[in-house]
């Protein structure tokens, strides 16, 4: 239960708390084992923790957030593992009258709600959230957003993935109650719908740029619905996104995913495992670049110019 700026970081080993730390050696749980959620943020609008490095699991609560539940904070929440939560609205996280929070790094997994937003839950809130991974969650009955849920609230998403979000209507995103959400360098695929963008008396506004739709067994059924304005017109790819072992939980990409080489300059110069980015000439599509060992290079015409 927090309530102060403070800084909850794992992947340390004894003796001594070295830094850096290593989350994937070292991983440190925080499971919550059915009784309740893993972590509640309880601010004023003026606090701003950070949790890095973390797994949560096992979060379970009738109400918002089962791993995370953030009120009127500005969390950072990078490089954490969010899997197999349980709640009402936001499996993974809910978010609530939050400004200014961050997600970088994050894989968001096999999260249930009975309610909206499966992975992850935003209401009235503003987020950046960059290399994340969101997928496998689930919401029950007619609910939205089985990936990420966006009522009231402006996100921008750099290079995300949404996979293989079901339940509900199968929404990968779901943008209602006037929402503004942009997003560039984006997966989405394996959806009943997509994106849905609401419309009517709080009409929401959505523009994805650098997009890769999916194809065969990774196809979406509806790309988009919605009577909001939605502006998906820069850059859209449809082709195998050649995961690496999805049925395991692994959504890195493969060799000949149409996501390589793909994408545009965002500014995020690392991707979700701190590989860098570009690893060859251009962008990677979504939060893994895939690591090739190859270095771009611009060959020049030679000049010769004969002297007397």
């Amino acid at each position: 239960y927090i309530t102060r700026t403070t800084t909850i970081k794992g992947g340390y080993v004894l003796p001594g708390f070295t830094d850096p730390p290593d989350p994937d050696a070292n991983p440190t749980t925080l499971n919550a084992e059915g009784q309740g959620r893993v972590i509640r943020i309880n601010g004023r609008g003026d606090i701003a923790p950070i949790l890095q490095g973390l797994h949560l699991t096992n979060g379970s609560i009738a109400n918002q957030g089962g791993a995370i539940y953030a009120y009127r904070a500005q969390p950072t929440i990078s490089d954490c593992v969010i899997y197999s939560n349980t709640a009402t609205n936001g499996g993974g996280a809910s978010f609530w009258r939050s400004d200014d929070a961050r997600l970088e790094g994050n894989t968001v997994s096999s999260n249930t709600v009975s309610g909206n937003g499966g992975g992850l839950h935003f209401w009235d809130s503003d987020a950046t959230i960059v290399n994340n991974m969101v997928t496998d969650n689930q919401v029950g009955g007619i609910s939205t957003g089985a990936g990420i849920n966006v009522y009231s609230s402006t996100i921008q998403l750099l290079h995300t993935t949404l996979a293989r979000n079901r339940g509900g209507a199968g929404h990968g995103l779901y943008v209602v109650g006037g929402s503004t959400v942009t997003a560039a360098n984006t997966i989405l695929v394996s959806h009943t719908v997509g994106i849905n963008v609401g419309g009517g008396a709080r009409p929401s506004t959505a523009t994805l740029m650098f997009t890769l739709w999916g194809t065969g067994t990774w196809a979406n059924e509806s790309d988009w619905l919605g009577g909001g304005t939605l502006t998906v017109g820069t850059r859209n790819y449809w082709g195998e996104p050649h995961f690496a072992d999805p049925d395991g939980g692994d959504y890195h990409i493969g060799p000949g995913s149409a996501a390589v080489n793909r994408g545009i300059n965002v500014g995020v110069d690392r991707d979700i495992d701190g590989d860098r980015r570009p690893d060859w000439c251009f962008y990677d599509i979504g939060a893994d670049e895939l690591v090739t060992g190859f270095s771009c290079h611009a060959y020049l015409p030679l000049v010769l110019r004969s002297v007397p």
